[in-house]
């Protein structure tokens, strides 16, 4: 299975879930659905790498496309779109002692998603809402179609159907002085880098995402997103971006409204 000791979800159930492909047709990350024009994801799956600096180029979002409305990646019935610009955010790996600070990134598609009961957004964790923020114990799902094989291995292997996951918010604090005990051990020369920092948080369970989920959303029982999967170490908490302190980036960025993010 892709998410490591989860579940295969039902037709229809998760539908602002979105894969980014290459236009070959492989599934490289997830992303969620949050207007009629754009995916939110992971900054790390849509900057390519270019001559100078970390940034897409055109010829790379040439390459790539949104599909949605389906639980099978060789579903005959999905719908694609094509992708016309990446908007990264510009902080992403510019600090080289956070690298990976602000791991968020917007995908306008060419033309309105059109809804329907298979293809429906999300609606995102607001910064005006205090009851949007993710606090530690809060139950969240992970949804995604990652790689089938051991997690950390570079062998790519997605799975054709969608699993979900089922995870705790765990305490900030703690997450980042396990990271920071953990990294410390492993690379002394580089202590001062600082894996797990503002802007993100940690779920636990033992239902976990594999290579392949990141940029999936993570979203709690009200129907709120309040993370981006981004990054996971062996027996440590998962980490994710925290959509929350990023509501307002994501609304200037794309250009829409409160009144109009979910048409």
């Amino acid at each position: 299975m892709a998410i490591k000791n989860g579940t295969e979800v039902v037709e229809g159930q998760y539908p602002y879930q979105a894969s980014l492909q290459y236009v070959g047709g492989r599934h490289f990350c997830g992303a969620s659905i949050i207007n009629r024009r754009y995916l939110l994801t992971a900054a790390h799956c849509v900057a390519f790498r270019d001559l100078n600096h970390l940034s897409p180029s055109l010829k790379d979002v040439k390459i790539l496309k949104a599909v949605v409305g389906m639980n099978k990646l060789d579903d005959k019935n999905a719908v694609t779109y094509e992708i016309e610009k990446i908007i990264k955010h510009e902080l992403f790996m510019e600090n080289i002692y956070e690298p990976k600070f602000a791991d968020i990134a917007l995908v306008r598609v060419s033309k309105d998603i059109k809804f329907n009961d298979k293809v429906q957004p999300i609606q995102l964790a607001s910064s005006e809402n205090i009851e949007d923020y993710p606090f530690a114990g809060i139950s969240v799902t992970i949804t995604g179609w990652g790689n089938t094989h051991l997690c950390m291995s570079d062998f790519e292997e997605n799975t054709n159907s969608l699993f979900v996951a089922h995870q705790t918010i765990y305490d900030f604090e703690k997450c980042e002085e396990d990271y920071t005990v953990y990294h410390k051990s492993k690379h002394s020369k580089l202590s001062h880098v600082s894996l797990v920092n503002r802007g993100m948080m940690c779920t636990v369970g033992h239902e976990y995402t594999c290579k392949g989920d990141s940029g999936g959303p993570v979203v709690t029982g009200r129907g709120i997103q309040v993370g981006i999967v981004s990054f996971g170490m062996k027996s440590l908490p998962e980490v994710s971006t925290n959509v929350w302190p990023w509501y307002e980036w994501i609304i200037e960025n794309s250009n829409i409204t409160n009144n109009n993010l979910y048409p």
